[in-house]
């Protein structure tokens, strides 16, 4: 995967967040509910459910490292569906702050999401927010 690959991906995940919540209480729902199922189907749900675990984690796990600012922007943009310039009103900040924070805070996620550095000038900085 390249750099642009990475955080495409990354964009995706947080986009879909709550689907992958919500999938994953269908699933185990699914799982709990239906005695019909073969021990092939069981397993295949298994493993999608284990997967979405897994992504949640990672998710999750990547949000701890950014400061209050940028988790404010993350969440509310891709979990609120609130606009990039409605954010900017709401912080009382420009679009063009908005839009470098969410990149670089996208950039940070990818890197502990996927291993990959992905910003020329990220470094360890995360740990330093």
């Amino acid at each position: 995967m390249d750099y642009k690959d990475i955080f495409e991906q990354t964009k995706k995940d947080l986009k879909g967040f709550k689907t992958i919540i919500a999938r994953l209480k269908a699933s185990k729902l699914t799982l709990e509910k239906d005695t019909f199922l073969s021990d092939e189907e069981k397993k295949l749900i298994e493993r999608k459910i284990k997967s979405d675990e897994i992504k949640l984690e990672k998710i999750k796990a990547a949000l701890e490292f950014l400061g209050d600012t940028d988790l404010k922007i993350i969440t509310s943009i891709f979990f609120e569906k609130v606009t990039n310039k409605d954010m900017a009103a709401q912080l009382n900040v420009s679009k063009e702050f908005i839009n470098r924070h969410k990149r670089e805070s996208i950039e940070r996620i990818a890197d502990i999401m996927y291993g990959h550095l992905v910003g020329s000038n990220l470094g360890s900085s995360y740990l330093q927010d």
